[in-house]
């Protein structure tokens, strides 16, 4: 549980979910505290024959009696995590088929972490994993971590004390059981107490760690889900240097059983109209994990689409992952990766960062059985709108726009991604290559709604890294934000009405070859998004890239 005090002018919606909660302030401003806790939200959309049924009660037991709007949308807040739940509709004239559902047009948004969080560890390669734990409490934070193999049996269990607003990292090829031909999860508990952060990869092309590296990318913690999840996959080599389109992008999915009893998972590959191609099924031990091919296996430069991730079990708990790896031809080796979002999909109005350089690609994915019509609105950095555009996908469909088609040259922006079904995944992709067309980096940036007025996540300086704070204002109004990195070192930034800026973190007062958790605090809850971008320059030359989310 959280509590944020700030301050509101005029009206303002404090709902962060899709009812609405007005307040009005008695005079020019008005101050108010807020509490948020762990809680998540049900939401979907009641259809008739294709058409859109309003009217319609929906009855989802201890949650309460819900009535669906005149688009036929509904929605349960504060729903418990790891509660079961189950929704009976009714309407006079009408029958519903089955009369009680937890079907997949089920969104669950999950507003905060819940401890335990778990994430991946990979031995293969001789990839360096760093454990990367970021404590956002006001006080120390005792952390369990619980180290598992692939089978799901504990390597080992070690306990840490986290300071307060800081953050740690742990080695996690320096633990006993570490292997460079297996892989895991790995879980970290703190209790009540609130905890974020994420595992970093990176490859070295050699055994010295000032060398040059293959590749870096970070996967941020996640808490356990349950019901379908879905993911974008793409077999194309995205490089423009023909030489490396002999290559394949190998693009595994990584699933992870959290349950106490062995689960099977569908595995369902669909193509870039929504189309099923085949199906897979996994069956993984208690805590274990498996790794499957999503979409290599298709051939390479050939076919792009979604793939779900579908527990027999309705109650099963998970979590899954995604990642792409690049190929160069210039020695054969991996030359980028990156992890590609994982998730049930939103119902919420998103924002992405997006930029006129290099080779900018937005990826929509709707998860979702229902035709889904997307309100897209791009903006350039000072907030002035440069298109406003509608896509309609049919179920399970994807389409790839190129942002840098819309951005001005050398400008950066955002773009707003609004759907009309439950269900809807976005991610802009960037890719940064060199005068002969290889990709010397790649990243994604995941579409995402923001909660809350406080943000949180961290920076490092260590091999002679760059550290931006991408940060983008999803509300109608400019927005004055707080940077604070601790010790009464703050930054002070402005971001218009649907702008964006780029703030070079850490601050002056810092001293490099360092990390720290820092904070983002808004006055309004919901109107900031931001990511930090870390990046390495060697020689004048792009190393790596790799970005996390600010949450």
């Amino acid at each position: 549980m959280s509590i944020s005090q700030g301050e509101f002018s005029n009206t303002v919606d404090f709902d962060p979910g899709a009812g609405v909660d007005n307040k009005t302030s008695a005079g020019d401003y008005d101050i108010f505290f807020s509490k948020y806790d762990a809680s998540h939200a049900i939401s979907g959309t009641i259809t008739a024959g294709g058409s859109q049924l309003s009217g319609v009660t929906i009855d989802a037991g201890a949650f309460g009696a819900t009535t669906s709007a005149a688009n036929g949308s509904y929605s349960f807040s504060n729903v418990a995590h790891g509660t079961n739940y189950t929704l009976s509709p009714s309407l006079a004239g009408y029958s519903f088929t089955p009369s009680t559902t937890i079907d997949s047009e089920i969104t669950i948004t999950n507003t905060s972490l819940v401890s335990p969080v778990h994430t991946f560890w990979n031995g293969f390669l001789w990839i360096v994993n760093v454990l990367e734990l970021l404590n956002p409490e006001n006080s120390a934070t005792p952390t369990t971590i619980v180290f598992r193999d692939i089978q799901g049996e504990i390597l080992s269990t070690s306990t840490i004390t986290i300071p307060a607003n800081a953050q740690r990292d742990i080695i996690i090829n320096d633990l006993p059981g570490f292997s460079t031909s297996s892989y895991g999860i790995v879980s970290v508990d703190t209790g009540s107490n609130s905890i974020d952060g994420r595992i970093t990869y990176y490859l070295p092309s050699s055994d010295s760690w000032t060398s040059e590296f293959n590749f870096a990318f970070s996967l941020p913690f996640l808490s356990a889900t349950h019901g379908n999840s879905y993911a974008i996959y793409n077999t194309y080599n995205p490089s423009q240097n023909a030489e490396d389109l002999a290559y394949l992008v190998p693009t595994w999915l990584s699933i992870a059983n959290l349950s106490a009893e062995k689960e099977d998972f569908t595995i369902r590959y669909r193509d870039q109209l929504g189309a099923e191609i085949t199906t897979a099924t996994l069956r993984i031990p208690p805590y274990g994990r498996r790794d499957i091919q999503a979409g290599h296996e298709f051939g390479q430069n050939s076919i792009v689409g979604i793939v779900s991730v579908e527990p027999e079990n309705s109650d099963a708990t998970y979590i899954t992952s995604m990642n792409r790896y690049g190929i160069s031809a210039i020695d054969g080796h991996y030359n980028f990766a990156f992890g590609v979002p994982t998730r049930a999909g939103n119902a919420a109005k998103m924002l992405l960062p997006v930029a006129g350089e290099g080779l900018i690609v937005l990826e929509l994915a709707n998860s979702s059985s229902l035709q889904n019509t997307v309100a897209l609105t791009w903006y350039d950095q000072n907030g002035t709108e440069l298109l406003s555009q509608t896509k309609t996908l049919a179920p399970f469909a994807q389409e790839h726009l190129i942002a840098s088609s819309i951005i001005p040259a050398g400008d950066s922006g955002t773009v707003t991604v609004d759907g009309s079904a439950p269900r809807l995944a976005g991610a802009s992709g960037y890719l940064y290559d060199n005068a002969t067309g290889q990709i010397l980096a790649e990243h994604y940036s995941e579409a995402r709604e923001s909660f809350g007025t406080t943000l949180s996540d961290s920076f490092n300086t260590f091999l002679s890294m760059n550290n931006w704070l991408r940060i983008g204002n999803i509300s109608t109004s400019q927005q004055n934000a707080i940077i604070d990195y601790g010790s009464g070192v703050t930054t002070s930034v402005s971001i218009p009405a649907h702008g964006r800026r780029d703030v070079l973190i850490p601050a002056d007062e810092l001293n490099t070859e360092t990390y720290g958790a820092f904070t983002l605090r808004s006055s309004l809850p919901g109107v900031l998004s931001a990511d930090v971008v870390r990046a390495r320059v060697l020689n004048g030359e792009l190393d790596y890239l790799t970005v996390t989310p600010v949450r």
